[in-house]
């Protein structure tokens, strides 16, 4: 079930009886015809949509009609990836403002099976919707600042063209040009830097679009200032969970759903105990391998020499196996002397320190396969401030791209598009 206002599905602004949500009958264990209108409410119209939706939130389930209602749900189900406004949210979403919840509980006849539970790890919501506009404003040049400097300096480096025995760049200091674990590791920290910040700026405009530029006058509750938190955690989680922090909470929560469902429903169905061993190892392995499998499938449609399972699958493998271990050995040093004994500056400083060397011995099977893959070969961004301004390779300027999108016709229609 997902959360939509009580009213405007109608004819009239009379709110559902108890027992409905927005044209829904709700299941009350009683036959009753699942496509009649419900008692006391007018005749629908087929064209009401999100745009004609006000009043109060309730849960609504299923809509028997109209047409348009039930098209919209079924499409905010399939597109919803982090389920902000569903009773699925996972435990990294935010619930819903307090005033939400009260009319939830209000306003609902049938409450599903949810929580409402806040976490550390879950990420900020903005309160209103001008904070989340500035905020992902912010978000979005402060992104495009930083790709265009990392372009500007992997212009320079063979590694990110795809060549990742080459050596790096000559401008490079002396003492860096002369260091391999140096080269190693400030070539992983671009590759982070990059990543992160591509991914930052293209979650940026999904508020700015939706909320932003359509807004409730034409999607309804679906432009709700709370459906759209922040995507990162803090980076306190990392220091304080380690490895766990890193992956479950800092780093974006978009497909952990998806990742993690699965793994719940094997171990209903195996009958384990769901703190157990053997199930923590089967959540693992099967939230990281499908990570893993979908960082493969990138790979295998890359441009280079890829290597999908030697690559991002056995990178993600091994974190699984790392983050198993780390739990381990947390549970057993928890509650010790040894560990209450330690100040907590020093606990986070030693964690910071295994998690990035770790990351450092690892990383690189992923990051070599996204650079034969031609991943750092996109550019996102069209107008380049720093190439404009000399940092870049002979040739580069103020336009970073050489020809501007057109249409292109193939052999056959798949291959017939729009090309960049």
């Amino acid at each position: 079930m997902r959360i939509e206002r009580t009213e405007g599905m109608f004819s009239s602004d009379k709110a559902p009886p108890n027992g409905t949500q927005n044209g829904t009958t709700a299941s009350t264990g009683k036959s009753e015809e699942s496509n009649s209108t419900p008692k006391d409410l007018p005749e629908t119209k087929e064209h009401l949509g999100p745009s004609q939706r006000h009043g109060e939130f309730a849960w609504q389930a299923y809509p028997s009609t109209p047409f348009v209602e039930r098209l919209d749900w079924v499409l905010d189900l399939f597109a919803n990836f982090r389920g902000a406004s569903w009773n699925w949210r996972p435990i990294s979403t935010p619930p819903p403002p307090k005033p939400v919840q009260e009319q939830l509980l209000r306003n609902s006849a049938i409450q599903p099976k949810h929580t409402f539970r806040t976490h550390p790890s879950q990420t900020r919501t903005y309160p209103t919707r001008r904070e989340m506009l500035i905020g992902n404003a912010k978000t979005l040049v402060t992104g495009y600042l930083i790709l265009d400097l990392i372009k500007t300096i992997v212009s320079h480096d063979p590694y990110f063209w795809g060549y990742v025995d080459r050596a790096p760049a000559p401008y490079l200091p002396a003492f860096v040009l002369n260091s391999p674990i140096l080269i190693h590791a400030l070539r992983l920290l671009i590759c982070q830097f990059g990543i992160k910040w591509a991914l930052e700026s293209i979650f940026a405009l999904s508020p700015l679009f939706f909320s932003g530029v359509f807004g409730a006058s034409v999607l309804g509750a679906r432009a709700e200032p709370w459906m759209y938190s922040e995507t990162w955690g803090p980076y306190a989680l990392v220091l304080d969970k380690g490895l766990a922090g890193w992956w479950s909470g800092w780093w974006h929560q978009t497909f952990r759903f998806a990742f993690e469902q699965p793994s719940r429903k094997a171990i209903e169905v195996l009958g384990w105990e769901p703190k157990g061993s053997a199930a923590r190892v089967l959540q693992l392995v099967l939230a990281f391998g499908l990570s893993g499998a979908l960082h493969a499938s990138g790979s295998v449609t890359g441009l280079g020499d890829t290597f999908p399972l030697r690559g991002p699958m056995l990178y993600f493998l091994l974190q699984a196996a790392a983050c198993f271990v780390e739990g381990v050995l947390r549970q057993g040093l928890a509650g010790s002397k040894a560990a209450r004994s330690v100040p907590r500056w020093v606990k986070r400083t030693l964690t910071f320190v295994y998690v990035h060397v770790w990351h450092y011995h690892t990383a690189h099977l992923l990051c070599d396969d996204f650079a034969r893959s031609g991943v750092w070969l996109f550019e996102p961004c069209p107008v380049s401030l720093f190439r404009g301004l000399g940092f870049g390779a002979e040739g580069d300027g103020w336009l970073a791209i050489e020809v501007l999108p057109s249409w292109h016709r193939g052999a056959t229609w798949y291959k017939t598009g729009i090309t960049f």
